[in-house]
């Protein structure tokens, strides 16, 4: 995903079409500094996703946080499926 601008126009496209876990990472970091949300572990999108909708957060941030939760696990799936064939 080199020299992409993230924008919030193109976010949920780009997490979309992302198949590198770094870049969904990427993606994810720049919509909390485009819309000054902050993440507060990185090891679960679902987690900062609950938190946010709990103290009433930004919901363009939420949607993300749960495509990108969806998207690693699509991710994780096809990397665990190559390593088998």
């Amino acid at each position: 995903m080199k020299y992409v601008t993230v924008t919030l126009h193109n976010a949920l496209e780009l997490l979309n079409s992302s198949k590198d876990l770094v870049d969904i990472n990427d993606i994810v970091e720049e919509v909390a500094d485009l819309t000054h949300s902050t993440i507060k572990d990185n090891t679960s999108f679902e987690y900062n996703a609950n938190y946010l909708e709990k103290i009433k957060g930004n919901e363009f941030m939420i949607k993300v946080l749960r495509l990108a939760e969806y998207r690693m696990a699509q991710v994780k799936a096809l990397w665990t499926e190559f390593k088998r064939t």
